[in-house]
């Protein structure tokens, strides 16, 4: 199937996003209160901005280090960065786009026998403190890493940064990083949800903004509902930009997050003509957007015209890239959007989901391909995905990768895909758990005697994965 995109492209497109500082909407409220307190803090190794979803936590770092004279590296981090030797290639890659570094960082990272704790790490903050200028270093997104090994990672990473070097994490979660002697020694600054929320001065500002007269009953019926949740405030200031409109907010529901769906269905989405909200509905199981993968979700050639339309009226879409290639929805809206499509049209959202794994398998992208295939329905196209990527992922030194795509797929696929179990005994064999390997030799033997599974290749990695068994005892 063609994509209408090469893999490589899809690829570049991606980490470019990744490692690019975002682009804020213009027109933003500037806060001066905290951007003064992390302008204070450049002397300190580290600034944790922490608070759940919409509270402004990437708005406030761009606005801040647009003023700010130092070199920046951002790195957005997704859940595929939660190993350590992906997590090292993501930092490396995002400083690389600022900052020459050794190649051998980058040729170490390939390889399945590298330290991450005794090399990689050492290397890199080596290799970026090698030039004796200021520079920050953004882990954005920063909740996505929990396991041990990248923590262990990110914490070495920090005590060898040199002086000149401050790194920068935003997270939905409270920062371990932050933790301990960092905060008696008053190394870190850390600003929270408490900080982060509106006064009633920035909510004044944010409806001048949009047109509507600030009064102070207005004001306080925007605080109340939200509590100066910044995204609902802005959603709720997006919906309202007439004087009549804002006096239509009438009395504030208990929840913000109820307040904010609600407006998004009546004031939003019930005036929008069908063919675009169809395709806002339709859309909204994506995570990013492109052209060519909505128009193979929606089997239609007409995507790039409907986005450019949705980019022209606000619609809450935001553009990853500058040359307006992806696109993600506004969280917010995107839950409104799935909610309503899941309730009215289960069978057309499974088909939409599956559609949108045979893009991505074609884009030989592991991560998206599951998340589709599973919600759709039908985890095979996932496994013959990785089948085909396996190898590659476990000879670049991603094992944890690795595991976590099988982890995800579970036994049961695994055992229907008998070449998958076949790379599975081999990767259990090859990193040690003779116990796992065996197990998994076994079952192949039970599968493909029940089976149609004798292609010669499949049969010849068989029989070498027994004779390797037999041989290491």
């Amino acid at each position: 199937m063609s994509t209408g995109i090469d893999a490589i492209d899809v690829q570049q497109v991606l980490v470019d996003a990744k490692t690019g500082v975002p682009r804020v909407r213009s027109g933003i409220i500037r806060r001066p209160r905290l951007t003064s307190l992390l302008a204070a803090s450049v002397d300190l190794p580290l600034v944790v901005v922490s608070a759940p979803a919409g509270y402004g936590k990437t708005t406030l770092l761009v606005d801040w280090l647009e003023h700010d004279d130092r070199t920046v590296a951002w790195v957005s981090l997704d859940q595929a960065d939660d190993d350590a030797a992906t997590l090292m290639t993501s930092i490396t890659t995002g400083v690389r786009r600022v900052r020459a570094l050794d190649t051998a960082i980058s040729s170490g990272l390939t390889s399945p026998d590298v330290s991450v704790l005794g090399w990689v790490v050492p290397g890199l903050a080596a290799s970026i403190g090698a030039v004796d200028e200021p520079l920050v270093v953004v882990l954005d997104h920063f909740d996505e890493i929990r396991s041990r090994d990248c923590r262990d990672a990110v914490g070495l990473l920090l005590d060898l940064l040199p002086a000149q070097v401050q790194l920068v994490v935003s997270s939905r979660r409270e920062v371990w990083l932050a933790g301990g002697r960092r905060r008696v020694r008053g190394e870190v600054i850390e600003i929270g949800a408490t900080d982060l929320v509106f006064d009633a001065d920035e909510v004044a500002e944010l409806l001048e903004s949009h047109g509507v007269e600030p009064s102070p009953e207005r004001v306080r019926r925007l605080l109340e509902p939200t509590e100066g949740w910044p995204a609902g405030l802005a959603l709720l200031a997006d919906t309202h930009r007439s004087d009549a409109a804002a006096a239509a907010i009438g009395i504030a529901p208990s929840s913000p997050d109820r307040a904010v769906a609600e407006f998004i269905r009546s004031e939003v989405l019930a005036g929008l003509p069908p063919e675009i909200d169809r395709f806002l509905h339709q859309t909204a199981i994506l995570d990013v957007l492109s052209p060519p993968l909505c128009d193979a979700v929606l089997e239609s050639t007409q995507s790039a015209s409907v986005l450019e339309t949705l980019m022209r009226a606000g619609l809450f879409i935001t553009p990853l890239d500058g040359s307006g290639a992806w696109f993600r929805y506004h969280p917010l809206f995107r839950t409104v959007l799935r909610e309503e499509a899941s309730r009215f049209e289960p069978d057309a959202v499974r088909e939409h989901h599956l559609r949108a794994a045979r893009w991505w398998a074609a884009a030989g992208s592991v991560d998206h391909t599951i998340e589709h295939a599973r919600a759709g329905g039908d985890l095979t196209i996932a496994a013959d995905l990785i089948v085909r990527e396996l190898a590659r992922a476990y000879n670049e030194g991603r094992l944890n990768e690795v595991r976590r795509w099988l982890d995800q797929l579970g036994e049961e696929m695994i055992e229907r895909n008998p070449e998958l179990a076949g790379l599975v005994g081999w990767l259990e064999a090859l990193t040690g758990n003779a116990v796992e390997a065996q197990r998994w030799a076994d079952r192949i033997e039970h599968l493909t005697s029940e089976g149609d599974s004798e292609v010669e290749s499949f049969v010849s990695s068989r029989a070498a994965l027994g004779a390797f068994l037999c041989a290491h005892g």
